[in-house]
């Protein structure tokens, strides 16, 4: 069995992170903080989870250690979507909410 390469939950603050760094260059506007869920052969059921879309056809995943075509990551994983932040929106969002994430409806719209 193959173990997480980084903690449980950290995920979103990888996310946030890369945003992060990619805020201000080039690769911004490609850049797509993803939050959703996966699931987890580890925990063996359906866990909340954050990644990184890049063009829209890669996706960056360093709790699996992933980045490869997203085709191949959505089925691998067994990802669903739930919500996409630019970079700026996820720095304004986290920074606004003191958190990296998940983020509900409210927040999303800053009614909270």
């Amino acid at each position: 069995m193959k173990k997480d390469l980084r903690p449980e939950g950290d995920c979103f603050v990888v996310a946030f992170d890369y945003a992060r760094s990619a805020y201000g260059k080039l690769i911004e506007s490609q850049t797509q903080v993803v939050h959703g869920s996966v699931f987890s052969t580890w925990f063996n059921k359906r866990i909340q989870h954050a990644w990184v879309e890049i063009g829209g056809v890669i996706v960056f995943d360093s709790t699996i250690n992933f980045l490869g075509p997203k085709k191949d990551y959505y089925s691998f994983a067994k990802a669903i979507a739930d919500n996409k932040y630019g970079c700026e929106e996820t720095l304004m969002i986290a920074v606004r909410t003191k958190h990296y994430g998940p983020w509900t409806k409210a927040e999303r719209e800053g009614k909270k």
